[in-house]
């Protein structure tokens, strides 16, 4: 099971959002799968089985399963490994691809250039905003890749964090590009001769937001995790919490400051199935902008509310 956490760093890019349009902010949501943080290098020879490695792999990619329609509004990368080389750092691209009908990495939505140089390494992640979101509902798809590509000719050495085997749930979420442009999964399902056949996620993060508009009804919640946006909002002194699980999980809600501080921890513990609520009591605070995060084994969820006093 998906262990479930949050970084200052991806509550500082939460607030960089809620600076351009609080009503963005407000929907902004990560899906991750990562747990456990490896550097896996080559079994077989030089590299990274999540980066570049002896056999000139060009790409990597993880999958993100929406439940709905969603605007993807940027991503993390979390690097284990960046290395000069002999020359300068280039560049890699950030890209967004459907999920091809046979489940590979397919066509291309959305491609952003990012500078290796600017990229560190370590748990808290380099988050890039995406120039233009990519709308799901526009491309007609609820499950996408994100991943990272580059040239064959770059002089670069560098490899993502990622889960140990036997952490992927068996999803078979992470494929990989060859210098002759085809894919494999790192399962191996697809051809048992190639890749690395182990289970793991890519340390790589979706940032995403729903449309107060695509707010679900009741009816609509069955299936899936929900965390609502606070009521009412903004709010003085008190607030409420609502969130829904599709099945019963173990369940950390909990209230961050723009510090990324814990303000407080409003339930741990398992629920069962259906809709919950828990209030929020900010009398003893300062008036400002809180985030409050759902967690489970499975994802994360965060929203921003607005104390005014």
């Amino acid at each position: 099971m998906k262990k479930a956490t949050v970084s200052l760093a991806s509550i500082i890019l939460i607030f960089g959002v809620f600076l351009h349009s609080s009503a963005w902010a407000q929907e902004e949501l990560i899906l991750h799968y990562k747990t456990s943080a490896n550097i896996l290098e080559n079994p077989f020879g030089a590299g990274y089985m999540a980066g570049t490695n002896g056999y000139n792999d060009t790409g990597k990619y993880q999958r993100f399963d929406f439940a709905e329609e969603v605007t993807l509004t940027g991503a993390g990368l979390y690097f284990g490994v960046l290395e000069q080389g002999d020359g300068a750092f280039g560049d890699i691209t950030l890209v967004i691809r459907k999920v091809a009908d046979d489940g590979e990495p397919g066509e291309l939505l959305r491609d952003q250039v990012v500078g290796l140089g600017t990229m560190s390494t370590g748990e808290e992640g380099n988050y890039i905003t995406l120039d233009t979101p990519v709308s799901l509902a526009e491309a007609g798809v609820t499950s996408i890749f994100i991943g990272m590509e580059w040239e064959e000719s770059l002089d670069n050495e560098f490899a993502l964090l990622s889960d140990k085997d036997g952490e992927g749930d068996d999803a078979n979420r992470v494929w990989e590009r060859f210098d002759n442009g085809e894919y494999n999964d790192f399962q191996r399902t697809r051809n048992p001769d190639f890749s690395w056949g182990i289970d793991i996620d890519l340390w790589i993060s979706a940032m995403y937001s729903i449309p107060t508009s695509a707010e679900p009804q009741n009816t609509e919640l069955a299936g899936r995790f929900h965390l609502g946006q606070n009521y009412p909002n903004p709010f003085n002194p008190s607030t409420v919490i609502e969130y829904h699980l599709p099945h019963s999980a173990e369940v950390r809600l909990e209230v961050f400051n723009l510090m990324g501080q814990r303000i407080t921890l409003l339930h741990e513990g398992i629920q069962q199935a259906g809709r919950h609520q828990a209030q929020f009591d900010a009398s003893s605070l300062a008036g400002g902008v809180y985030f409050y995060q759902l967690a489970t084994p499975e994802m994360t969820m965060q929203r921003t509310m607005t104390l005014v006093k």
